[in-house]
């Protein structure tokens, strides 16, 4: 449902657009398909559209005023695209009266999907769960449906393993289902191993009911794989950027794209944060730390400095005290990430994968975390899924959580989700100021 209306959200801004020019075109002294017009015209509406969906139209925004502002905004985007190919080429390409009238009429646009989307949310009825799992995984699979949920779902019951196996003809399980009108059953690897279990599961999933192992039910609901549940054999999955000979050139051409867009703010802004660092706190421009890359080989990534220079190598805390004034603005910003343009460039990092660690740390999580090593097998991205469903982590309970979700990313590697990845930053910049 939400994907068909972000669709049709996009379709109906570019239609606007389309069809304003068309009609301003018709009764003035230029055709519309001649003299550039048509290809900005489809420029405008195209980056407003993404700018829509960056900024959370139409289904995360949560007010009207919200949506409101986020469209006007999108279309902001819009018209900075279109007047900077109209002066680089001369020729001013859109009339003003288009790009305002525009503006204004994509807003009840942006509105009428939001309500959709508001009221199917609204009508939706939430997958009603019963967990058989042990009290561990029940804590985790609470704790993931309360704030980490990809799609809609309530654990209604929770029911130790024992007691869902009843003895002689007892259907323990089947009569919960019925009794807490529960649509599906969730069972760990100690419960799949039970015969009574399995006998009850299966008459009732003839019946109707659906069940999903913890695993399956992390993967589909909350976009992680559970360590609890990995055996060995279950690594052998195909990665995309290992096993699919198109996917890897296709994201590196992404990646050289990204590099060429970027270049010129990052030579701009490196000019800034040197002059406010001399201004504020001496040292270097850059921040230099040896990471653990591809195949667990070290590179050397590059940051703008945020720390005082010589600070020592613990984990950084989020309000650090060695973080300067310029550091922290550029941190909120995360501005300070976008010198590792170069490491993309030089192809030791991508845009998309998992984030890269010190080498002292990945040695101690290696000891630490069983299948840590796993993430190495692609190369580190500068944003990743783990990075946005969990953010700012600096110990070892918080390492383990994101290694979850990276093993998601890597069995789920794709353009599709690598495309998914990047709209949820720009979302999350632009909303949070930062990830």
């Amino acid at each position: 449902m939400r994907g068909w209306i972000r669709i049709l959200s996009a379709i109906g801004v570019v239609a606007t657009f389309l069809a304003l020019g068309v009609l301003h075109g018709s009764g003035h002294e230029y055709f519309f398909l001649t003299d550039g017009r048509l290809p900005a015209t489809l420029l405008l509406a195209s980056v407003t559209a993404i700018g829509s969906y960056a900024l959370g139209l139409p289904d995360v925004i949560a007010t009207r005023r919200g949506v409101v502002a986020a469209s006007l905004l999108s279309s902001v985007f819009g018209a900075l695209s279109v007047s900077a190919v109209a002066l680089s080429v001369g020729v001013p390409l859109i009339p003003r009266s288009v790009i305002a009238w525009g503006a204004l009429s994509i807003i009840p646009w942006h509105l009428l999907c939001w309500r959709v989307v508001a009221d199917a949310d609204a009508a939706a009825t939430a997958t009603r769960i019963l967990a058989v799992v042990n009290p561990l995984a029940g804590d985790e699979l609470a704790f993931a449906l309360a704030n980490e949920a990809e799609r809609s779902a309530e654990l209604v019951a929770r029911a130790d393993i024992a007691d869902m196996e009843g003895t002689g003809r007892g259907r323990p399980l089947a009569e919960l289902v019925a009794d807490r009108d529960i649509t599906m059953v969730v069972l760990d690897q100690e419960a799949q191993l039970s015969e009574n279990i399995v006998a009850q599961v299966a008459d009732l999933h003839a019946g109707g009911l659906r069940v999903r192992s913890l695993s399956m039910f992390m993967e589909e609901w909350i976009g992680k794989v559970p360590i609890s549940e990995l055996e060995r054999t279950s690594l052998f999955f195909d990665v995309s950027e290992l096993h699919r000979s198109a996917y890897p050139r296709i994201k590196r051409v992404f990646d050289l794209l990204f590099c060429v867009i970027s270049l010129p703010p990052l030579v701009a802004l490196g000019s800034v944060v040197w002059l406010a660092n001399a201004a504020t706190s001496r040292g270097p421009l850059l921040f230099r730390q040896q990471r653990v890359g591809k195949g667990g080989e070290p590179f050397e990534i590059l940051k703008f400095r945020t720390m005082q220079p010589n600070g020592d190598s613990h984990w950084t805390e989020v309000d650090d005290d060695r973080i300067t004034p310029v550091g922290r603005l550029l941190r909120r910003s995360h501005l300070d990430e976008l010198p590792q343009v170069v490491n993309i460039l030089r192809g030791e990092i991508s845009l998309v994968g998992p984030r890269p660690e010190q080498v002292d740390y990945v040695e101690e999580l290696n000891d630490k975390l069983p299948f840590y090593n796993v993430r190495h097998i692609i190369r580190p991205g500068l944003t990743g899924w783990a990075q946005l469903k969990l953010g700012y982590t600096n110990d070892l309970s918080g390492a383990a959580e994101k290694l979850q979700y990276e093993l998601f990313y890597l069995r789920h590697q794709g353009l599709g989700l690598d495309a998914r990845i990047i709209i949820m930053t720009l979302r999350h910049l632009f909303q949070r100021g930062g990830m």
